[in-house]
């Protein structure tokens, strides 16, 4: 529900970043570069180095964003960008999940996020809407995610109680998505 408020905003901010971006860069390497520092984050959250964690995930969502916006400035969209996006952001939130699980050891809480991010992953391909311009609103999008994540790394002691919201609101988000899509068709 953020994502299309924020996007002009975002856009504004990672709009130098995608115009200063050499020619040879693709959006499908910003991609890749993107769940590298997801992962990254992942890793440093399952030390607790939360700081680091935070910076790369910074990064992370950073590259989700340029990636998106370089393929529409540069006219080079696809199905195949559009799907390794959504398969980079889950792979990057379900290791990032886990990384703050081995920290903390909240295996459970982690898992149940990670299995319903993946549901709601495999939803959006179904469904054929993993493109913003053709996705319905969903209940949780990425700029929620960001928010349930980032404070799961700054606010440690609380990341139980996140991750199973996130579960909870990714769980019902996929959910309605799948209910949208079965009734359009």
């Amino acid at each position: 529900m953020l994502d299309r408020r924020l996007r002009p905003y975002a856009e504004v901010v990672l709009n130098p970043l995608a115009c200063s971006s050499p020619r040879w860069l693709s959006p499908n390497t910003v991609t890749l570069i993107g769940l590298a520092a997801g992962l990254g984050a992942a890793y440093y959250a399952s030390t607790g180095d939360w700081e680091t964690a935070l910076w790369l995930f910074a990064i992370n969502r950073a590259a989700d964003g340029v990636d998106g916006l370089l393929a529409r400035t540069r006219e080079r969209t696809s199905d195949t960008g559009a799907n390794l996006d959504v398969l980079a952001d889950t792979a990057a939130y379900c290791a990032l999940a886990f990384g703050i699980a081995a920290e903390l050891e909240l295996w459970s809480a982690a898992a149940t996020a990670a299995l319903m991010l993946v549901i709601q992953m495999l939803v959006r391909l179904m469904t054929g809407a993993p493109k913003v311009e053709t996705q319905p609103t969903w209940l949780i999008e990425n700029g929620e995610l960001m928010v349930l994540f980032v404070l799961a790394i700054v606010f440690p002691e609380r990341a139980e109680v996140i991750l199973w919201l996130t579960a909870l609101l990714v769980a019902a988000s996929a959910t309605l998505g799948f209910a949208r899509s079965r009734s359009r068709s």
